[in-house]
């Protein structure tokens, strides 16, 4: 499972660590574009890498949340369209940007689907929550089925309730062919765009409620979706299955400080304090909590900055220059020691093999 590196904008010290499915933040960014936003322009903006998006298993890969709102706050600039999350999940259904909503659009009945979204909810969101928890609840009341969005801090991220939501009344009236929902209730505030939310709905939205939530037909919940074949359903869930797998290898201690580094090694300097104030816990919590995973925060630097640095000069094509900036090193000269120590080659070594296997023109075949 492989993290984006980015800037990111400043978020609740407990979403540090979140991160999306790139093809959630890729369904955006197509989005964008589509509405006249520069791509470049708004990837910049958000520090996110185009190369990212490209290439075998890039489908697999994750992009911190603050990077992902920076992409859908600099899309609504410009293209002045504040409610633009809002649009976009009434315009792009769920099982076209994931595997998720691919399951979901695969079960039964619609109560099958809604079992499945929180069995690999994370896969969209993960916000480190602890496992067993669902994403969604649900409540049946006289007035119909409630269901519920248990996740943190929404006040400072609307924008992924205002996609969501909107995603779900959409595609639950595009289904059933009318109007099954029948409330919105939102924790916050009204927005400055809040007479978008009952064109978006087409039902009455209460702001400043207790939970983020929409109210159903129960009639609704045991529709019957399209028939899937079953094999089809099966590679589904599988593929499902095997990321969320990945997901899960990435939640220990040294998963996360790798996720802060890569936002980080870029900017320079990276110390234990500084990743351990990012993950919210003391110097002796994050240096306690690596000792029982059986390493160290050097340790972990050490070998992230391998990592990437085989990564940006074999795959990426990157210069020895290029790279030592990425990584976080004051001079070429000190990364390609640094480089030397850790492979027993010089980094160019890579870098020039690279270029030569880029270079080289292909074989013909025989006739």
């Amino acid at each position: 499972m492989i993290l984006l590196s980015a800037r990111s904008p400043a978020l609740p010290s407990a979403l540090t660590a979140a991160t999306m499915s790139v093809g959630y933040t890729e369904g955006f960014l197509d989005y964008a574009v589509e509405r006249g936003c520069p791509r470049r322009a708004l990837l910049r903006a958000a520090g996110l890498d185009a190369e990212w998006f490209t290439g075998v298993g890039h489908a697999d890969r994750r992009v911190p949340l603050a990077c992902h709102l920076a992409l859908v706050r600099q899309a609504a600039l410009l293209v002045n369209d504040p409610a633009i999350a809002l649009h976009w999940g009434a315009a792009v259904a769920c099982a076209q940007i994931s595997v998720v909503g691919a399951v979901g659009s695969a079960s039964g009945t619609v109560a099958d689907a809604f079992q499945q979204l929180n069995r690999y909810a994370r896969l969209s969101f993960d916000f480190g929550e602890a496992s067993g928890v669902d994403r969604y609840g649900f409540e049946r009341t006289p007035d119909g089925i409630w269901m519920f969005d248990t996740r943190p801090h929404v006040d400072a991220t609307i924008e992924l309730t205002e996609a969501t939501f909107a995603r779900f009344a959409v595609g639950m009236r595009t289904r059933a062919s009318h109007q099954v929902l029948r409330a919105v209730s939102l924790t916050y505030a009204p927005p400055s765009h809040a007479a978008v939310y009952a064109d978006v709905f087409g039902v009455s939205v209460r702001f400043g409620a207790s939970r983020n939530a929409l109210l159903l037909d129960p009639a609704w919940w045991e529709h019957t979706l399209s028939p899937t074949p079953r094999t089809t359903y099966r590679i589904l869930t599988t593929h499902a299955d095997e990321q969320l797998a990945a997901l899960q290898r990435t939640q220990g201690c040294r998963g996360r400080v790798e996720d802060v580094l890569r936002a980080r090694l870029p900017e320079g300097q990276v110390s234990m304090p500084m990743v351990a104030s990012a993950l919210a816990m003391s110097r002796q919590t994050l240096l306690r909590n690596l000792q029982a995973e059986g390493t160290t925060f050097a340790q972990v630097v050490a070998e992230l900055r391998e990592s990437l640095a085989r990564h940006y000069l074999a795959e990426r094509g990157a210069t020895v220059q290029q790279t030592a900036a990425l990584l976080g090193f004051s001079e070429p000269a000190a990364f390609s020691r640094a480089f030397k120590r850790w492979t027993g080659q010089s980094p160019r070594v890579i870098a020039d093999g690279a270029r030569a296997d880029t270079h080289r023109a292909p074989v013909p075949a025989r006739a």
